[in-house]
């Protein structure tokens, strides 16, 4: 490796929340380093991903989605993915097709920003970074209600003007995270201005994770993906044990929910949820472990963890 011409850099993945931040993340690397659901608040912390190429490297650090919020665990969250804007070379400005199927009610009416959107675009424009403004899910617009009411991806223009009023960018990306429409045009682009520097990771890493947190991340998103309502907002995951010595590997891991009700229903009834809880997140354990995996779920009500915040940074964090 020829050090002293090789390029890297940390690359900030920014945005409101579920706007595909996580799924681009995984598009790159080609492996699953952050969960995704269809519901937004879905990462919690930053998740690092790293993708090599001839003389150099990308270090992207997927974040959670900024918004205003009240509660605790809410507050960390944000306060993580702005910790991001400054601590990343280049800054990834995700936003999402303005339409109705994607929560903007007054779209029609040609109203493109809502809050969160502009809470975002209030501290991106407090930072120098360069910046890509990265238009994402365009899929959507290609066919359906959405495309029909707005001409397809004639609505791209002027959500794009109305973004560049208030901030500046270096270029402007349209893609589909989903589809991988853009993607590699994108990464490219990253690649010509990136600065000189080390190889901060040896070229057999694809991600900062552990086998333990990523086993309680994969958890959690099956919690998002087969529970409704407030669930996936007020559980979390702990890993108890992991014996990776064993064959299968042995995980026990521990659900903490903030009421009794809601230890029922993740139980389900004759234990049915849990069930297929367990049986989906072992099967992506496994994939990502390269083995086989037992796994043990069991239940906790931790009263009010995500409201407290000594409680919910000893669970969540670790603190």
């Amino acid at each position: 490796m020829d050090s002293e011409n090789f390029k890297s850099a940390f690359v900030g993945i920014v945005g409101r929340p579920n706007v595909g931040k996580s799924t681009f993340l995984n598009k790159v690397i080609g492996e699953k380093v952050a969960i995704v659901s269809d519901k937004p608040q879905t990462t919690r912390d930053r998740i690092m991903g790293i993708h090599h190429f001839d003389g150099g490297q990308i270090v992207f650090l997927d974040t959670p989605g900024v918004h205003r919020s009240k509660r605790h665990l809410n507050k960390q969250m944000v306060s993580i993915a702005l910790r991001s804007f400054e601590d990343a070379d280049i800054l990834l400005c995700f936003f999402e097709p303005p339409i109705a199927e994607l929560g903007y009610p007054n779209a029609s009416a040609g109203i493109f920003m809502d809050e969160e959107s502009s809470f975002t675009l209030e501290h991106l424009a407090r930072t120098t970074h360069p910046k890509f403004l990265v238009l994402n899910k365009v899929d959507l617009l290609d066919g359906g209600a959405a495309a029909g009411e707005w001409k397809g991806r004639a609505i791209l223009q002027p959500f794009r003007e109305a973004i560049e009023r208030t901030v500046k960018f270096e270029q402007v990306f349209v893609i589909s995270a989903e589809t991988g429409e853009g993607v590699e045009e994108l990464v490219n682009a990253i690649i010509e201005i990136l600065p000189q520097g080390p190889p901060y990771f040896p070229e057999d890493m694809f991600t900062d994770q552990t086998d333990r947190t990523f086993a309680a991340e994969v958890i959690r998103e099956k919690l998002f993906e087969f529970t409704r309502k407030e669930i996936p907002y007020s559980s979390t995951v702990t890993i108890e044990e992991f014996e990776e010595e064993e064959d299968p590997v042995r995980i026990l891991a521990l659900i903490h929910v903030e009421r009794e009700s809601q230890k029922g229903i993740v139980i389900g009834h004759n234990g049915q949820m849990i069930k297929e809880i367990g049986t989906a997140a072992r099967a992506d354990m496994e994939e990502f472990l390269g083995c086989r995996v037992f796994l043990h779920l069991d239940v906790r009500v931790s009263k009010d963890w995500s409201k407290d915040n000594r409680i919910m940074k000893r669970i969540e964090y670790g603190a």
